[in-house]
């Protein structure tokens, strides 16, 4: 087993933090403030929403990426996506591949990219991407593209492409 790690480039670190402090500053403020004449369904979501988005987005944060002589697989902190080496058509290196997508479902840079996108060349596609700059299409025979962010794409491609 192959093991590469998934850095985080300056924006998703910059998009993350803001997001993070404002999240946290609306729950600072919220809490002592809810007494007043809201109803209680109201006060409990201004105090629970910023907590539990954080903690919720938190738990899909892309650690590494794995390849094994059958899977490719995306590491979040909770569980495991796995895609078949089988099932794949071809892979390469496209820094440029997640540039003007459009977010259909999912996560658009609060800890990662992840979720369903698209984009003229490649349509609709999956991104488990922690820095767009680091992308690698992968092809597959039967399914939508997936796009994933190692930290050195060409070993990536290079150590998948030994397998299929």
């Amino acid at each position: 087993m192959v093991q590469f790690s998934a850095p985080w480039s300056r924006f998703l670190k910059i998009v993350s933090g803001s997001i993070s402090v404002l999240l946290c500053l609306a729950f600072w403020f919220a809490a002592p403030t809810s007494t007043m004449n809201e109803s209680a369904g109201f006060r409990t979501f201004l105090i629970v929403f910023p907590l539990a988005f954080l903690g919720i987005a938190a738990l899909f944060i892309i650690r590494r990426y794995e390849i094994n002589d059958e899977y490719v697989e995306i590491v979040r902190v909770v569980g495991r996506k796995k895609f078949r080496l089988d099932n794949i058509k071809s892979i390469e290196a496209n820094p440029t591949a997640m540039d003007l997508s459009i977010r259909t479902f999912g996560n658009g840079g609060m800890y990662s990219f992840s979720g369903f996108f698209r984009t003229e060349n490649l349509g609709g596609f999956r991104a488990y991407v922690s820095n767009k700059a680091n992308s690698v299409v992968i092809q597959r025979k039967k399914g939508s593209p997936i796009v994933v962010s190692p930290h050195d794409p060409i070993s990536f491609v290079e150590q998948v492409n030994a397998r299929i």
